[in-house]
């Protein structure tokens, strides 16, 4: 095995961020309330960007483990079976539109904060 995939490897541990970061963000994840700061969606005013950052990717985190557990339950269905197939369909495009309000909602909040906090003076 090489440097690369030793790296790569040593990376991919379950902790992908730096133990030492000493944002809120990290503490609330530590003490597993990340419900806590998931609530607040929109409001970005008091947050840095780096902290709107992490918010963002514990989201995420979360919905991509939510898809998968549907993306397991969606390849037990036939379809040979004209109910299940339909169930199959259904629950596709629900597990679409989580993917896609979640990145519209990020980069909507992205957009929210450049222009509330970086170019205060520009609307």
């Amino acid at each position: 095995m090489g440097k690369t995939k030793k790296a790569k490897k040593a990376r991919a541990k379950d902790e992908p961020y730096d133990a030492s970061f000493a944002g809120s963000l990290a503490k609330l994840e530590a003490e597993g309330d990340v419900a806590a700061i998931t609530d607040q969606k929109e409001d970005v005013k008091g947050m840095t960007k780096g902290e709107l950052q992490r918010r963002q990717y514990l989201e995420w985190k979360r919905l991509r483990s939510t898809l998968l557990e549907l993306g397991k339950e969606k390849r037990s269905y036939s379809n040979s079976d004209p109910a299940e197939k339909r169930e199959k369909k259904d629950l596709r495009k629900y597990m679409i539109g989580l993917k896609t309000a979640m990145q519209e909602r990020h980069q909507k909040e992205l957009e929210t904060w450049d222009t509330t906090r970086h170019n205060p003076g520009k609307t």
